[in-house]
Formats: structure tokens, C-alpha cells, sequence
């Protein structure tokens, strides 16, 4: 596929596919613009109006996901703590058990959290998947500059099964396993001389 040279409105040398009139990927390789489907940049008629700045503005608030960070990975040698929970839950024939959960918060040089772990005894395969997933994902969004605060705020007061006391002085209760994730990070990380079970 051919390639055309040209800069964008900072400047920047971007490769711009040629046949793709202007519904592909652009990309700068300095202010890591990307742009796929917005209708304003359908408008520009060639190559030029980008090279000249001409081409009508992206509008950057409507837009947000367009705004790249790098990814800044923990060294190979980190601190990391780890935390057990127990939570009581009711099995589908009416007994009562017990489920642990551990979770563990791998930091940076400068005590920042950079990643986590979530682990859970008596889960299916899916359970297990999913919990290993959105540990996965709370780490890349750490990595690439999320504070740690919106994590804990948008994982707070979800509610699912099992949700209980967990005997924790610190964490008393919870109404989810994630919510109860985010409960510990914050008293550990982000307010550590409160209790955040209140």
C-alpha cells in the first residue's frame, strides 16, 4: 500500500495511506495524534490542507480517547504488598461458606501503586478469568498515568455476590470483591491513617 509523506498541524511527519482517504489511522510519530473516523477531518480534501494546518480542527474534548500517554512500567525489582480477605457467601443449596481473597499492589520507587493482582480460591474458570482481567486492566490504566483515586472511585460500590463482613478492622465490609479491592487500596495507599470501612 502506498504511502504519502506529509505533516500535520504541529508540524510532525505523519505516514498517511493514500487510499484511505482520510477514514484510516493517521499517526504522528511526535504528538501522537490519532485520527480515524471523525467527520471533520473527512472533510479535508487532500493532503495538503494537513500539511498547511488548514484542515478543520479535531475537537479534542469530544474526542478524548485520541489523547495517548506512554506506558510506564514497574522496575524488575518492585516493592509489592499483599492483603488476604475472607468473605462468607451462601452457596446455591442454601450452606454457607467461606471464599479468601488476595489481592496484591506491586508499587514504584516512589510508592505509587503500578499494579495489581487479584486471587480467589472456590472460583469456576470464568470467575477466575475475569478477575484476572480486570486486574490487567487496572494495571495498564495505572501505567499509563490513571490515578490511583478514579480507579478506586469507580470501582467502589459496585455490587455483586459475595459481598459481606471480612472481619478487617480497616476494611469492615463490602458489597463486592472489586469493591472491596478498591476499599483496601485506598485505606493502604491513598488515606492509610483512616479507616475507609465508614
Amino acid at each position: 500500500m502506498a504511502e504519502q509523506l506529509a505533516l500535520c498541524g504541529c508540524g510532525h511527519n505523519i505516514s498517511l495511506h493514500s487510499e484511505a482517504k482520510f477514514g484510516c489511522l493517521i499517526r504522528t510519530c511526535e504528538c501522537q495524534l490519532y485520527v480515524d473516523s471523525d467527520d471533520s477531518l473527512k472533510r479535508a480534501k487532500n493532503v495538503e490542507q494537513l500539511a498547511s494546518g488548514s484542515a478543520p480542527h479535531v475537537n479534542e474534548e469530544r474526542s478524548p480517547q485520541r489523547v495517548l500517554t506512554t506506558r510506564e512500567r514497574l522496575p524488575d525489582e518492585r516493592a509489592s504488598y499483599t492483603k488476604a480477605f475472607k468473605l462468607r457467601y451462601h452457596r446455591s443449596n442454601g450452606d454457607s461458606d467461606v471464599m479468601r481473597f488476595y489481592f496484591t499492589a506491586s508499587t514504584y520507587e516512589d510508592g505509587r501503586v503500578g499494579e495489581v493482582f487479584i486471587k480467589a480460591d472456590k472460583t469456576g474458570s470464568l470467575a477466575r478469568g475475569a478477575l484476572d482481567i480486570v486486574a490487567v486492566l487496572i494495571s495498564l490504566l495505572l501505567q499509563h498515568g490513571v490515578p490511583l483515586e478514579d480507579v478506586v472511585s469507580k470501582l467502589k460500590g459496585t455490587r455483586f455476590p459475595p459481598a459481606s463482613f471480612t472481619g478487617d478492622g480497616n476494611v469492615p465490609n463490602c458489597s463486592s470483591p472489586l469493591d472491596l479491592l478498591a476499599r483496601w487500596l485506598e485505606h493502604r495507599f491513598l488515606r492509610p491513617s483512616d479507616s475507609c470501612g465508614k
